[in-house]
Parts: C-alpha cells; sequence; structure tokens
C-alpha cells in the first residue's frame, strides 16, 4: 500500500486553512474579545480550569477580582437598554426594576425562622459554619438595571441552594448557578439572557473543565448537577422577580409552590458531600474541620464579650 503520511507542516496549513499569525509589534495582547483581552479574565480563566482542587485554595478565592473584572468589561449601558425594552410589556419586570428591593439580610434574620422552613435551612448552614451573609451584594453599589440584577442575583443565591434542593457542597453549586441558564434563556431575549449569565459561566464551568481534566470520575457528577439546574430553570417561573424573602417562615416546599419553582428533587446530601470530598482532593472534609473550629472560635468570642460586660 503507498505511503500516504503527510508531514506535519502540511498538515498544519490544512487545518489552519492558510491562515498564518500576523507579526505586530504591540506591547499589550490585543484582539476582538474584550474578555481575552482583561488580563484579570486570562487569569482567572487558565488558572481556574487548568488547576487542580486541594485544600491549600479556598473555592471562593478570587471571585472579588472576578466581578469587578467583569463589571468593567461588560457593556453595562447595552444591558441596561435591553432591560428597558423588555420591561415595556412585562409589568413584574418593570415593577422589579422600579423598586429595586434588596432586603441585605444577615444570619440573625433567620435565627427565628420554624424549623423545616427555607429561612431555617439556610440559618443552619450559616451557623454551622460560622458564615454571615457579606457577598457582593452588600459589598458592591446599586446604580443601574445591570448592577441591581447582579446584585439581587447574588443575594438570593443561597436560598436558591435550598429551594433547588442543593445543599451546600462544591459539586451541587452547578444547580443553583445553572437554574439561571435554563430560566434566564426561558423569560429573556437571546442577548440579554446571555449577558445575564456571564458570571455563572466563569464561576462554574471551570469545575466542569478541571473535573475532565483531573477527576474522571467526578466529570458525571458535575455534568449532572449542571442538567439539574437548567432543567429547574426551564420547568420554573419567574422565581428571581420575586421577594424571597417574603417566604422564610414557609416550608421548603410550600416556599418552592409559592416562588413556582419545578421539577426539584432533593439530593442525598452525604452522597454528594462524599463526592465533592473526592473531586476537592479533601476539600470537603477540610471545610468541615475549618467550620468546627470558626464556630469554636466565635462561641469563644462571644463568652469573652459577655465575661467582660459582667
Amino acid at each position: 500500500m503507498e505511503d500516504r503520511s503527510m508531514d506535519w507542516e502540511t498538515y498544519e496549513t490544512y487545518m489552519n486553512d492558510g491562515y498564518k499569525r500576523p507579526k505586530v509589534q504591540n506591547s499589550e495582547l490585543i484582539s476582538s474579545s474584550v474578555y481575552l483581552n482583561d488580563y484579570r479574565l486570562r487569569e482567572w480563566t487558565v488558572r481556574e480550569c487548568l488547576r487542580r482542587n486541594g485544600t491549600d485554595l479556598p473555592s471562593t478565592f478570587g471571585i472579588p477580582e472576578l466581578n469587578r473584572a467583569l463589571e468593567e468589561v461588560q457593556d453595562q449601558d447595552y444591558v441596561n437598554q435591553m432591560f428597558e425594552e423588555a420591561r415595556k410589556d412585562w409589568p413584574e419586570l418593570d415593577q422589579f426594576l422600579e423598586e429595586r428591593y434588596m432586603s441585605r439580610w444577615l444570619k440573625k434574620d433567620l435565627e427565628n425562622c420554624p424549623k423545616g422552613s427555607l429561612g431555617h435551612a439556610v440559618f443552619v448552614h450559616y451557623d454551622k459554619y460560622g458564615y454571615d451573609n457579606t457577598m457582593a451584594s452588600m459589598a458592591m453599589p446599586v446604580r443601574n438595571h445591570y448592577e441591581y440584577f447582579r446584585r439581587r442575583k447574588v443575594e438570593i443565591h443561597d436560598f436558591m441552594h435550598i429551594l433547588t434542593g442543593a445543599g451546600f457542597d462544591y459539586i451541587a453549586e452547578g444547580i443553583p448557578n445553572f437554574v439561571h441558564f435554563g430560566s434566564f434563556h426561558k423569560y429573556f431575549k437571546p442577548e440579554l439572557a446571555h449577558q445575564l449569565t456571564i458570571s455563572n459561566m466563569f464561576l462554574f464551568f471551570p469545575y466542569f473543565f478541571r473535573s475532565s481534566l483531573h477527576y474522571p470520575q467526578g466529570f458525571p457528577w458535575v455534568w449532572e448537577a449542571m442538567n439539574r439546574g437548567v432543567e429547574i430553570g426551564r420547568q420554573s417561573g419567574t422565581y428571581f422577580l420575586k421577594k424571597i424573602e417574603d417566604y422564610l417562615h414557609l416550608s421548603v416546599e410550600e416556599a418552592r409552590d409559592a416562588l413556582d419553582i419545578r421539577g426539584v428533587e432533593d439530593l442525598d446530601f452525604k452522597e454528594w458531600m462524599r463526592r465533592s470530598d473526592l473531586v476537592m482532593e479533601g476539600g470537603q472534609t477540610y471545610t468541615e474541620k475549618k467550620a468546627e473550629q470558626r464556630a469554636q472560635m466565635f462561641k469563644d468570642l462571644q463568652e469573652k464579650a459577655a465575661i467582660a460586660a459582667a
């Protein structure tokens, strides 16, 4: 049989369709993508997609810088114009944007929610881990529709963990993140839906990427979480326009009904914690131990403050 092997140069020329990179004298990387042009987004994408997991970095590392970078490169005026167009024949969205409701809730606001309620479920998580609500919804300004929608989406994030049946482990983060993909692409025009989910893409797709690279047993679990989130979003109503804080006293099932959140199947939290621990190289167990230490630290501080006040 004749030799049909091909040299590398021929293969490369064929695959690149004859394209050759232009030789440009420039001190900085310049492209047609505002995302590629931003060094912070390049660093985030490369690091978060290619690294392994471990206990040396917290799972939320770098998110504040990511948020700043995205808000600087996204065209906020363009998003605001699309919101103005969408609200014209959508009374619920019109009221949502007009009111710009923010509860800026703290853990203490959930403390008296009855056991079994939505608010109590989030309180238990925060109390166990020694957390309080200090996310971007508390720290960043609200000056336009774009900023408000992003802040409000963050403010309800931990409620969405419970409402979507996700719990609070590493892999299950895909469910409350991807519920927005299913929902926003259902209710908004494609370009606005795209703009409103860019942050979720930067936040969670790296989980998918590095699981594919380093943790083959975890890839189907991450994929499952993403799919669960999208399907819940597709089946649900406009939960993102509602005041979830009005339903904190209800049972989780009652709150889901009131908010029209559909297609939820509560996870086996222990099993998904186990899965997350494998993919995080022991990071879920490490998080649990840190929670115990943090809770004890706060308890000691409270006792010292009580003694000092006596």
